[in-house]
């Protein structure tokens, strides 16, 4: 038997629904009976052995260790800056804040400390005059153009930069990793370094 093209997700959809059949068939037919976990029921003390004593302990629930907070509520902001009260004995909150409390040396001494700084940012009538100095740009190279190639697939330029390096470049190239050639054509090839256009004829 020859299955056509259109009949094979047919077959396949049927197979699969056929696997799905057998296995809820399988799960509902073959499945154990549910079995509840009980504690065995507590066995009663012989009382006909003296002496002997028996303690029977009785179940205890768990507590929970934590309760959750109640999430149905928003919770209020507080000030990140502001101490935040502990819930503790007040007895444990006074020796806290007796230790907390610098002693006068040592308040006198970051007095002088901080006197000593001197300011991040000095007055403004305290500052010189000064004399504003215009950034020197990066002087660009010498760049020659020696010639240009026409071919088929893209012009190819002849870029000799000084008096010692040579570069045979294409458009979208780079020369010294920082000038890009932007064009290419038959009379000459444009350079560029950021913002700046460089024409060589």
């Amino acid at each position: 038997m020859k299955l056509d093209k259109k009949q094979i997700p047919q077959v396949i959809v049927l197979g699969v629904l056929v696997l799905i059949c057998i296995g809820y068939v399988s799960f509902t037919v073959l499945k154990p009976p549910a079995v509840e976990l009980k504690p065995p029921p507590p066995k009663q003390p012989d009382k006909s052995a003296p002496g002997v004593a028996v303690v029977q302990l009785a179940p205890q629930p768990i507590q929970p260790t934590a309760a959750f907070p109640d999430l149905t509520t928003p919770v209020a902001r507080r000030d990140p800056f502001t101490v935040q009260p502990l819930p503790q004995s007040s007895s444990a909150d006074e020796d806290k804040q007796a230790a907390a409390r610098p002693q006068p040396q040592i308040r006198q001494a970051l007095k002088t400390a901080a006197a000593k700084v001197p300011p991040l940012i000095p007055a403004i009538g305290s500052l010189s005059d000064f004399s504003i100095q215009p950034v020197q740009r990066d002087q660009d190279p010498d760049f020659v153009l020696t010639g240009v190639i026409r071919g088929y697939y893209g012009n190819v330029a002849i870029i000799r930069v000084g008096d010692s390096e040579r570069h045979v470049v294409k458009q979208g190239q780079f020369i010294n990793g920082r000038y890009q050639v932007l064009a290419v054509t038959s009379d000459g090839a444009v350079l560029a370094c950021g913002s700046r256009r460089i024409h060589l004829k």
